[in-house]
């Protein structure tokens, strides 16, 4: 048995699913149609990206580093106009009194 799957952009719009078989002699080949209904589709891209959330999620675990200003471990925010980052705590405090990176003072004014 094997599946013939017909695609457009990539999505598939139907399945022949052939199986051929031998009986008494004779051999038979059976073929079935499976069509993808925009429901399937639909749900096939949830599932998707479903699966690349999880296949990123050591990439946002790993994200869990040391803040610079408190030294605690925690979830880091990146600074809107450098490259820094900061955890929530910290970044909502310091821009609570000033406009700029608590490192390197670049201005966050433009976001």
């Amino acid at each position: 048995m094997y599946d013939l799957i017909y695609k457009r952009d990539d999505i598939p719009i139907f399945t022949l699913q052939v199986n051929q078989f031998h009986e008494r002699g004779t051999w038979y080949v059976r073929i079935d149609t499976i069509w993808h209904s925009t429901e399937q589709l639909a749900a096939r891209a949830t599932i998707n990206a479903a699966e690349q959330i999880l296949k990123d999620m050591h990439t946002i675990f790993n994200q869990h580093n040391q803040c610079a200003v408190c030294l605690d471990e925690a979830f880091l925010v990146k600074w809107p106009t450098c490259s820094h980052s900061f955890c929530q705590d910290c970044t909502s405090s310091w821009r609570r009194e000033k406009d700029t990176c608590p490192l390197c003072r670049a201005s966050s004014s433009s976001y």
